[in-house]
């Protein structure tokens, strides 16, 4: 079971990702499955399952996996897709393990990413319960404008991970005067059984993956674009896993409570990084002493340098 710390919202909580990546590298050279398994082996601490001939089963989290992709190859043909183990971040939201096996990827094989492929991050919320993960889709929905704008535009038509509000603040400004978006039937669910039917009826192929969580205990983040870097990885997850233990934090008492719903947007021009880092209990004074004294947070001081070069990258509107 999740071990939530209270205040360094990253942490205690396990998540896995999955990075996909063509079969050629930059250089128009194939890059074959065993090559992968060989170089996570000796790069990497956990073991390295498969090598990509067919479909493997199902990961257990218990090691590296390489598996045959049928999507993220270049013009839409098949690609490799490389999940990690079970993982957490430690103290500093960092992952050693995490990073041995980018940086081999990258450095090593240097694949070439299209906008065909995705990085999915699989996050454990078996210990919340239904009326939780009801709160985890209002908060995911209530800002994930914000979170379209850290990736490529080519995410918000992508099929593989459409939108449960809206892409852009004003098209979610416009959803909510028409009270008309994927996610509200779920959001307005009163009982177990309703929020699960809701939840299934959203199938798999949004930027959230609700369908899951009722058979093993997680969601997945589908909404980032293909990459094998570390650094945008490592922020990325501790944005979804802060956001997935503000939830929890909410009803431990430790952090301020929040609606199950969304309020509308009064006005179509959303919210900036630091107003969504706060509301996700990563603002400044969000990290406190042994001692008690509120200090900022190494971890917002990262992402407040990393969002806006982001957005600006991607030319989205952020503030």
């Amino acid at each position: 079971m999740p071990n939530q710390h209270p205040h360094r919202l990253w942490e205690g909580r396990t998540f896995g990702v999955e990075m996909e990546f063509n079969k050629i590298n930059r250089s128009g050279h194939g890059i074959s499955g065993e090559h992968i398994n060989t170089l996570l082996s000796s790069a990497c601490t956990y073991p390295v399952n498969g090598t990509g001939g067919g479909w493997n089963s199902t990961p257990d989290g218990s090691s590296w996996d390489v598996q045959y992709d049928a999507t993220s190859g270049a013009h839409g043909g098949s690609g490799w897709e490389v999940s990690s183990p079970a993982l957490e971040l430690d103290a500093d939201g960092e992952s050693e393990e995490l990073r041995r096996g980018c940086d081999t990827l990258l450095h090593d094989l240097a694949p070439k990413i299209t906008n065909n492929c995705g990085l999915h991050v699989h996050v454990d919320v078996s210990d919340f319960s239904w009326k939780e993960v009801q709160k985890l889709l209002a908060l995911w929905s209530r800002y994930e404008p914000f979170f379209f704008s850290l990736v490529p535009t080519c995410r918000q038509s992508n099929q593989y991970c459409r939108p449960l509000r809206a892409a852009t603040w004003d098209e979610a400004h416009r959803n909510d005067a028409m009270q008309s978006y994927p996610a509200m039937t779920a959001l307005n669910a009163t009982t177990r059984v309703g929020f699960e039917a809701a939840c299934a009826n959203l199938n798999k192929y949004r930027t959230l993956r609700m369908n899951m969580w009722a058979l093993n205990g997680r969601v997945e983040f589908r909404i980032h674009s293909g990459t094998i870097n570390y650094t945008k990885i490592k922020n990325f997850v501790r944005l979804v896993l802060s956001l997935v233990g503000r939830v929890k934090t909410s009803t431990m008492g430790t952090t301020g409570r929040l609606p199950k719903t969304i309020r509308p947007l009064s006005r179509p021009t959303g919210f900036g990084p630091s107003y969504v880092l706060g509301a996700l209990g990563l603002g400044p004074g969000g990290q406190r002493t042994e001692e008690g004294v509120a200090e900022t947070m190494e971890v917002y001081e990262d992402l407040m340098a990393w969002i806006p070069e982001r957005q600006r990258k991607f030319h989205t509107r952020g503030r």
